[in-house]
């Protein structure tokens, strides 16, 4: 297993790999100190992993504006539920918003939109399995587990500001 952060102005992308797939890409939150700009540095020894590398760059590339969707090998671990809601959400175009009664008709379950909230909280995939772009029905921005002020940088990547 191996592992990159990519540093932005909120904190840092985590991102771990095997030799196949891309395990998870979560935030860790920098609290008391905020950097400008984005630098990637693999915490592994192995620091010329392929996967690893492609997955920093197409994120760095994401977060300056130059990419728009992610060619990576994503292991999904979950139910199967789970990963019906997270294929769903990663068939939602950048900049696309939808609700979680959205996303649950998308999948079929239309009563099921509290579980698909669970789920969407479940992602360990951040950016990859895009949670952010799931708002309230009444058109507000809705919670996010890694703050709302980060859930509003990436929406504003996207076109979308919430103020």
């Amino acid at each position: 297993m191996l592992s990159g952060d990519l540093q932005f102005e909120l904190g840092s992308i985590r991102i771990e790999v095997d030799s196949r797939e891309v395990t998870a890409c979560r935030f860790l939150r920098r609290e008391s100190q905020k950097t400008a700009g984005i630098s990637s540095t693999p915490s592994d020894k192995n620091k010329d992993s392929r996967l690893l590398q492609q997955a920093l760059e197409q994120i760095d590339q994401y977060l300056h504006g130059g990419r728009k969707t992610f060619k990576l090998p994503i292991r999904l671990e979950g139910t199967s539920f789970q990963r019906q809601v997270w294929s769903a959400l990663q068939k939602l175009p950048f900049g696309e918003l939808c609700s979680y009664g959205d996303l649950a008709r998308m999948i079929k379950r239309p009563r099921a939109a509290r579980a698909v909230g669970n789920a969407v909280g479940a992602n360990r995939h951040l950016l990859l399995v895009p949670c952010h772009r799931v708002i309230e029905s009444n058109g507000g921005l809705g919670g996010f587990g890694c703050g709302l002020d980060i859930k509003k940088f990436l929406l504003a990547i996207e076109g979308r500001n919430f103020n």
